[in-house]
């Protein structure tokens, strides 16, 4: 008697099953997107536009039924919550809990090993994460300096096998990422070239905001499926 929607597997061995389970797992995380991102600095960007780059595609993925994940980094967080709050005040049926995941670092007490084991804690429910500008101002020289917290995520991602995907085109630690990344596919992607040229083409920058949001997400529907 068939069953709709199940399908029996043939495994030779138990361990097989461990195999075929992580990949469900991942599978399943893949619809859970991680936004890291830290911007006391817009360029090249400038300000007006990157915000409205953040907001938008934010929106379009709660509205593509993405799940977000959100630090509420630096210039970058409180756009991303306000992307998927707007979707959701235009979808009443919609729970914000299902389009939203929020970790807020601890204000108080806070130490290096703290922060790690928190960014582990909120990467390990991704499955693919978007790196956006990082950079932040140096409270002793007031200068902008790199974001080190997001070198560390990108690092926690690979680790936990989160796909990254560094928008190379806003600068700062995302064109470092992106610099790393384009040296070796794949150490860091499935075997598929539609997303390669894809990846290639949200670094771009002589794409519209536009095009590179609807290119993050085939990006990111592309990883769906592989």
């Amino acid at each position: 008697m068939n069953s709709p929607g199940i399908h029996a597997v043939l495994v030779e061995d138990y361990p097989v099953i461990t195999k075929i389970l992580k990949v469900i797992e991942n599978r399943v995380k893949r619809k859970n997107i991680f936004i890291s991102g830290a911007a006391e600095n817009y360029e090249p960007f400038g300000k007006e536009k990157a915000e409205k780059l953040i907001f938008k595609l934010s929106y379009k993925l709660a509205e593509k039924n993405y799940k977000i994940i959100s630090g509420y980094g630096l210039g970058i967080g409180s756009l991303v919550i306000n992307g998927a709050l707007d979707f959701k005040l235009n979808s009443a049926y919609r729970n914000l809990d299902d389009l939203l995941i929020l970790r807020p670092f601890p204000q108080i007490n806070p130490t290096a090993e703290k922060n790690t084991k928190y960014r582990e804690e909120m990467i390990s429910q991704a499955g693919i994460a978007l790196f956006f500008f990082g950079n932040k101002k140096n409270d002793v020289s007031d200068t902008i300096v790199d974001s080190k917290g997001m070198i560390e995520e990108f690092d926690l991602c690979v680790k936990n096998n989160v796909i990254p995907i560094p928008i190379g085109i806003t600068g700062f630690v995302s064109k470092k990422l992106w610099e790393k990344v384009n040296k070796d596919f794949s150490q860091y992607y499935p075997e598929n070239s539609d997303f390669i040229d894809t990846l290639k083409e949200i670094n771009n920058a002589d794409v519209s905001s536009d095009d590179l949001i609807s290119n993050i997400l085939k990006a990111i529907s592309l990883l769906q499926k592989v």
